[in-house]
């Protein structure tokens, strides 16, 4: 829809719908010198209307969206910060005339459903979802390429919850709660996981608002790569900083296989834990490997993403993640993501490789991220800048104010 009609449909003006974009609140997909708002920045726009007509600041709504961006209320924690807004909201309101008292029936009510969809986090009322058996043609030992056999299974609406993996010729994979477990090596020192998200939870607003416009354009990107027969299989690895299909599952194929991959078991336990309390039905395959030597078969990926997830690998050893992961992609693979950089005479980078000096030197590099591309002849089908921040907060420890992070999403294409 486009801005003329969402500000007759809202009775709002052009200049009032401008300034929510233009300070982050709204991040319609851009299409040369056009705005065009789809159902989910529709919804933003309903929001924003509803917090205003309770009296909320815009920095405050700001802040509320910033939430909604990061997980869609699906962590009970983000529910809790909402839910702090709104009683913080109520005691502002208690004091002011008898003339307030319907927005306060409002806000009361908005309450008691947040308390009751906090309550719902915590009542282990949900479907743990298990390994689907249509993932099994697509499993393999990594050591000597033969198929595993299964032993000790528990199986749970025809999903594996428990049991081992094992091949002739020694390799064993466990699988416990539903994910799948490789052998795991010694961790790369500050590779931790972060099971508070502090990652995407010490994102300021500006830089969540870049995150919402390269998830909006990475969408657009995969509903229009071309249908095949059967099933795709995506993929998406290093999900412990920050983690794409999370809140962008509603919006993708429910008819494709996903395999999430992350060096932490607990990481994937979090994630798994609050998707399944999401009821999305989708096949995923949770795989904890903190190797890149994966229990799949070789050219079984269709659509592989990566969203920071160069960067995360990068930090604490060498070498490019795509270029590394090659022999699991199709020979016509796509490749989607976002890439971090700063400029190359930036002091972060300098503070990134003391920070972490078994890290590679030419990380948050985008000329030596698109170089390795060519390398390896892949196709750029469509790229774009997303935008420029000089404060990430504290989530990135190495990023000095002051230096410009740049958002870079990206769709290749193996030739």
């Amino acid at each position: 829809m486009k801005i003329g009609k969402v500000a007759e449909k809202y009775n709002l003006t052009i200049a009032t719908i401008r300034y929510y974009i233009n300070n982050g609140l709204l991040v319609p997909e851009q299409k040369g010198t056009q705005y065009d708002f789809d159902r989910s920045c529709l919804e933003d726009l309903e929001m924003i209307l509803h917090l205003k007509s309770l009296y909320f600041t815009l920095h405050d709504i700001h802040a509320i969206l910033t939430l909604k961006r990061i997980s869609n209320f699906n962590d009970p924690r983000h529910i809790d910060e909402l839910l702090q807004y709104f009683i913080a909201q109520q005691e502002r309101l208690n004091g002011i005339h008898q003339e307030t008292q319907g927005i306060l029936e409002n806000i009361n009510a908005q309450i008691s459903t947040l308390q009751e969809r906090k309550a719902e986090f915590t009542v282990d009322k949900y479907i743990c979802s298990g390994i689907s058996l249509s993932f099994l043609p697509f499993l393999c030992c990594p050591k000597c390429g033969e198929n595993l056999k299964l032993h000790d299974a528990t199986l749970e609406n025809q999903q594996i919850m428990k049991g081992v993996f094992q091949c002739d010729c020694g390799y064993q994979l466990k699988i416990e709660n539903g994910i799948l477990i490789a052998p795991l090596e010694a961790y790369a020192e500050g590779d931790k996981p972060d099971l508070e998200c502090m990652y995407y939870n010490l994102l300021p607003p500006d830089m969540m608002t870049l995150f919402k416009k390269s998830y909006n354009w990475l969408s657009s990107e995969i509903a229009a790569l071309p249908r095949q027969d059967g099933s795709r299989v995506v993929m998406e690895t290093h999900i412990n900083s920050y983690f794409y299909l999370l809140t962008n599952f509603p919006s993708l194929d429910a008819n494709d296989l996903y395999i999430i991959v992350d060096n932490h078991p607990s990481v994937l336990q979090m994630y798994k834990t609050m998707i399944d309390k999401m009821n999305i039905h989708a096949n995923i395959l949770y795989l904890a490997c903190n190797t890149l030597e994966y229990p799949l078969k070789r050219q079984c990926i269709d659509v592989y993403i990566d969203f920071y997830a160069s960067n995360e690998y990068a930090t604490f050893q060498e070498g490019w993640l795509h270029q590394l992961s090659w022999k699991y992609l199709k020979p016509r693979h796509h490749y989607l993501g976002t890439y971090f950089y700063f400029r190359p005479s930036a002091r972060s980078r300098q503070l990134l490789l003391e920070k972490y000096p078994t890290g590679d030197k030419n990380n948050f590099n985008k000329k030596s991220f698109i170089y390795q591309l060519k390398e390896q002849e892949m196709k750029l089908c469509n790229d774009i800048e997303i935008g420029t921040v000089r404060n990430s907060g504290n989530s990135m420890t190495f990023h000095i104010p002051g230096d410009e992070l740049s958002l870079y999403s990206y769709h290749y294409m193996a030739r």
